[in-house]
């Protein structure tokens, strides 16, 4: 090696070997960053060195290894490293330069964030940091400064200078030294406990930077250095909520967990916190948290900002100075900078404890999010195999899975298991006929439900096979010969039988027939022609024939669900391979412009380029159907549909119950005074711990029910004692009358299915119930959070649900109030009749409409069939999801079309799809985000030419 300090770092010539530098963007303890061009590659870079001393060959070694560290992770959401060398005695690398600011920068401004903003920035990061603990890689120095944002507001981390590579023996640092930033170091940093260093430590800094964006403090702090490491050791932060009111509390939940003070009790790994995250940021519906497709662009990001990221120099931090001296000096430097975290409440994490899990393939991929399995309906399985001496799971593809034992497995877990998990959801997404829920892990601490090819350690071999209390014991039990067939399978690989092949149907093939259908209509009633595509379903390896059928029943029951006709109307299909089904609005009374409403939220629309094929019959449907938008994704439109704001807009819901109330014909009140109610109460409920309250009124299509819900079930909330509500003026029992916190309301529609309302204490419409009111344990909607509608047709999946009331005859009230209770509180077999009837007329319109499309009879029994698509569209997305949706016969041929074009286009790297093509998945969430363009609209068009299509 040369010499070191020929040159002098901290004043480079303007050329430096073949690098031509143009101005110093910033300098720290250990070294600087020069702005500079690189005429090679014709490009601006940003190039790095370090201040050495004669001789350093220690600092130079830390320095070489943060070179190695850094470039040997790929990743959109981290700064590229390019070249590596020595020029003049000075080692340097060069890395990208990126345009924007510094997410320390925009802290600084004081400007609050949204929490939308925040959310996807830490999802974003914790991606990364993923990807980077995948290729074995820790940071160990996140931080605000480490962290640029380019002029889309995309964050990218920059400074692996305290880096290393987790495989690695070397040890550059002395035992007890402080490695990392004091604001955002973990617990086992600030100790000096190198030995617990990991990915978890990464983690921890993530959730102090979540927590600082959120609440714009940092979670730990203290006017000396001494008192801010205690802090870190010792101190549990309040709640971000209580320093910022009306945040979501699902985000305290991820942020302390994330910053959890036992590395064990912070999440397995940051694609666990990507997870929750995603969930989240899929959940932000609140109307403080929303934010319009267009502000979404504009949020947070200075436009014409061209600041590289000057805080680089955090790297330099440690130098040749003892811990205590490096440290303060880097607490004083990094005063302004800002900090937030995530953590994990929202979902199980699928990643193994303590280990990230290694990236699918493709073909790995197969294996579904949600089997469609009565008669066996799956893909082939893969075996990951655990490697004996490095417990990591290995993934293969086996020469040809065993379809007897596939289908023998298959058919004993469904007749055990199935009714509980994958009908009912004892535990929440866990679905005994999906591969993918198999094989994740029930929750941190605990092993997945299959290990494939290790039933010992899977928690269903557990639970049916060692312990034998799984089916309980009041159950049909299986034999001891199905017990050892499930243990076989497992062993095998858990493969679940192949699917029968179909025939790809293309985009054009589905537009021809949509044509030829509209062509066939009357001139007078093209317009009214709408159309629901089922084509990346059809398309899917992982979707069989009884998941199709599935999914055009669930269609069928929502368009009925929101519709005010008194028939039930059932989609029907266009196509011969069934891939296309075609409603007239008018049928379900909605309009146009409700049609034009719905359109808003579409992620999907796309016109085909001009020299497409499929281009003429796009143009023609588009003229005949007055919009150029007639046909949307199946799967889309009943998860969206079926919740808030759509839910209230096309059903047309007043914004207040007593609106509702009179539109259903019902007064509340006189029927309250006359007694003409059927009333129950109970101390809990499936959707709540405290107190619930029913009343059944007769209403214009039906019934009308009405519950009350509480926070406490002290005070005016103890049904018991106050059973006599709600309070109103002239209430004759106003001393014995409740004072309810919020509601459902459950009604007839004129057709016979059910539509759902959920209030406030005021009677106001709500998009969800308050958590802390009511809770959806089996998180139909993707969370625990009851969404109105959704969470409401899971949950009263067979109509109304039974209950009994324990007030009438529990209740301490005396002479006139307790002979009102009695009046108002009907003995049980009066409300099991209403009950019944209730249940009967709901059951009835709903085998109208999905029968016909389920192919069932009505003793059959299904899964809630909205839940089964909102499940399915929800995972997160593979390779082969991204070709499926975006029109490739196979995900091959996709392959060969977008990796050789990723080695030179930006902006297919911007999208984010890099880790998919290296096995790793993104979320629904962030493929399909409303933005202009959308994700899915935006690679559309990198592709295939297509354009986007967005209605305002």
């Amino acid at each position: 090696m040369t010499k070191p300090a020929v040159l002098n770092p901290e004043d480079l010539p303007e050329e430096f070997g073949r690098y031509k530098i143009s101005k110093r963007l910033g300098k720290g303890g250990m070294g600087a960053v020069y702005r500079a061009w690189d005429p090679a590659l014709e490009r601006e870079v940003a190039l790095k060195v370090p201040f050495l001393k004669q001789n350093d060959s220690t600092f130079i070694a830390r320095f070489q290894r943060e070179a190695r560290s850094a470039a040997a992770v790929q990743h959109s959401g981290i700064c590229a490293i390019y070249d590596v060398g020595e020029y003049g005695g000075v080692p340097f690398f060069t890395m990208q330069f990126v345009q924007g600011e510094s997410l320390a920068d925009l802290l600084e401004r004081g400007e609050p964030l949204v929490p939308e903003m925040v959310v996807k920035i830490c999802y974003e990061l914790a991606s990364a940091v993923q990807s980077a603990h995948e290729q074995g890689v820790l940071h160990r120095d996140l931080k605000p400064s480490n962290i640029m944002l380019d002029l889309a507001g995309n964050p990218r981390i920059l400074d692996f200078g305290l880096s290393r590579r987790m495989d690695s023996d070397e040890n550059l640092t002395a035992t007890g030294q402080l490695m990392g930033t004091p604001a955002y170091m973990s617990p086992e940093q600030a100790r000096g406990s190198h030995g617990e260093i990991g990915p978890q430590t990464d983690i921890f800094s993530l959730g102090v930077i979540f927590y600082e964006m959120l609440t714009g403090k940092r979670p730990f702090e203290g006017d000396s250095l001494p008192a801010l490491l205690l802090s870190i050791i010792a101190t549990n932060p309040k709640p971000p909520s209580e320093l910022r009111p009306g945040l979501d509390k699902k985000l305290d939940a991820i942020c302390l967990k994330a910053i959890a003070k036992k590395p064990k009790k912070r999440y397995a790994t940051a694609g666990a916190l990507a997870t929750d995250l995603a969930a989240v940021q899929a959940d932000l519906s609140l109307p403080s948290f929303k934010l319009s497709s267009r502000q979404s662009r504009m949020m947070g990001i200075a436009a014409g900002s061209l600041i590289l990221i000057l805080l680089l120099m955090t790297f330099f931090l440690n130098g040749n100075r003892g811990p205590d001296e490096t440290l303060a000096q880097n607490s004083t430097a990094n005063a302004s900078e800002n900090n937030a975290a995530g953590n994990n409440a929202v979902g199980k994490s699928s990643e193994d404890n303590n280990r990230a899990r290694p990236p699918e393939s493709h073909l790995a991929s197969h294996q579904g999010g949600t089997s469609n399995v009565d008669t066996p309906d799956s893909s082939p399985a893969t075996s990951d195999k655990t490697d004996s001496t490095s417990g990591e799971q290995k993934t293969s593809l086996p020469t040809r899975p065993n379809d007897d034992l596939a289908v023998a497995a298959i058919t004993a877990l469904t007749k055990y298991c199935y009714d509980c998990h994958g009908l009912d959801f004892a535990v929440p997404g866990f679905d005994v006929k999906d591969r993918r829920s198999l094989i994740a892990q029930a929750d941190e601490d605990s092993e997945p439900y299959i290990r494939v090819g290790d039933p010992e350690h899977s928690l269903l071999w557990e639970r049916v096979g060692l312990n034998e209390d799984m089916p309980p014991s009041d159950s049909p039990q299986p034999t001891s010969q199905e017990r050892q067939l499930i243990a076989k399978w497992i062993s095998e690989g858990a493969p679940f039988p192949a699917l029968q092949s179909r025939p790809h149907i293309t985009q054009n093939e589905a537009l021809e027939s949509i044509k030829v259908y509209l062509l066939q209509q009357p001139s007078a009633d093209r317009r009214y022609q709408r159309f629901f595509t089922l084509l990346n379903l059809h398309n899917s390896s992982d979707m069989g024939s009884e998941g199709l059928n599935r999914s055009r029943a669930a269609l069928s029951k929502v368009v009925n669900s929101l519709s005010w006709s008194k028939e039930i109307v059932i989609p029907h299909v266009i196509d011969e391979a069934g891939t296309v089904m075609a409603i007239d609005i008018r049928d379900v009374g909605w309009t146009l412009d409700q049609w034009e409403e719905i359109l808003k939220y579409y992620p999907y629309g796309i016109r085909p380029a001009t020299d497409d094929p499929s281009s003429a019959n796009a143009r023609q449907i588009a003229e005949e159907s007055g919009t150029q938008i007639s046909t949307v994704r199946l799967d889309w439109f009943i998860v969206t549909a079926s919740q808030p704001p759509l839910y209230e807009h096309i059903l047309g819901l007043p914004h207040d119950v007593a609106e509702l109330e009179r539109k259903l014909n019902v007064n509340v009140i006189e029927n309250f005074l006359n007694g003409r109610v059927q009333r129950a109460a109970f101390l809990t409920s499936g959707v709540s711990d405290q107190n619930r309250l029913v009343d059944r009124h007769d209403a214009l299509y039906g019934a009308y029910w009405k519950s009350y819900d509480f926070v406490r079930n002290d005070e005016t909330g103890d049904l018991m004692r106050f059973p006599l509500g709600p309070q109103f003026h002239g209430n004759p029992y106003e001393k014995h009358a409740f004072e309810q916190d919020g509601g459902e309301m459950i009604f007839n529609l004129p057709n016979g299915l059910q539509a759902y309302l959920l209030t406030d204490a005021k009677g106001r419409q709500i998009p969800e119930g308050p958590i802390q009111v009511v809770s959806d344990a089996a998180k139909s909607s993707g969370s625990n959070v009851v969404v109105n509608g959704i969470s409401c047709m899971f949950c009263h999946r067979e109509g109304m649900i039974d209950f009994e009331d324990q007030i009438r005859t529990g209740t301490a009230l005396k002479g006139e109030a307790l002979e009102k209770t009695k009046q108002l509180f009907v003995p049980k077999d009066e409300m099991q009749k209403a009950l019944n009837n209730d249940r009967e007329r709901f059951m009835a319109a709903l085998h109208q409409a999905v029968l016909p499309l389920l192919e069932k009879s009505p003793e059959d029994s299904w899964p809630e069939l909205v839940n089964f698509v909102t499940r399915r569209y929800l995972r997160d997305l593979t390779l082969e999801d991204l070709a499926v949706e975006l029109g490739y016969e196979n995900v091959t041929e996709f392959e060969n079309v977008i990796r050789p074009r990723m080695q030179f286009d930006a902006d297919l790297e911007r999208l984010g799809v890099k880790p998919v093509l290296n096995g790793g998945r993104i979320p629904r969430s962030i493929w399909s985000e409303i933005n202009i363009p959308t994700r899915f609209q935006e690679m559309s068009r990198q592709l295939r030419g297509s354009i986007p299509l967005t209605v305002f």
